[in-house]
């Protein structure tokens, strides 16, 4: 689940982001300008969200007793050929 859609969370996003950015300084430089305000709204999110946990399970782990035979034989074949 995405967190910005529960709407306490992107509540409390709009609230922080409009608070900092109400604080931000301004400057007539365009690239300072848009390098300000793309940092305060990365790190706004990331204050407010934290980062993206890794839902992804480990293929590797959850597959090694089909795995390591195939790998063993695979080693001791190169071990034959490389004598």
């Amino acid at each position: 689940m995405c967190k910005i859609s529960v709407p306490e969370l992107k509540q409390q996003y709009c609230s922080s982001l409009a608070e900092v950015l109400h604080d931000e300084d301004c400057s007539d430089d365009p690239d300072t300008l848009w390098t300000g305000l793309k940092n305060v709204i990365n790190q706004t999110a990331l204050d407010e969200f934290g980062l993206k946990q890794r839902q992804n399970r480990d293929w590797y782990r959850d597959s090694r007793h089909a795995l390591e035979p195939v790998l063993e034989q695979k080693r001791k074949e190169i071990a034959v050929t490389a004598n």
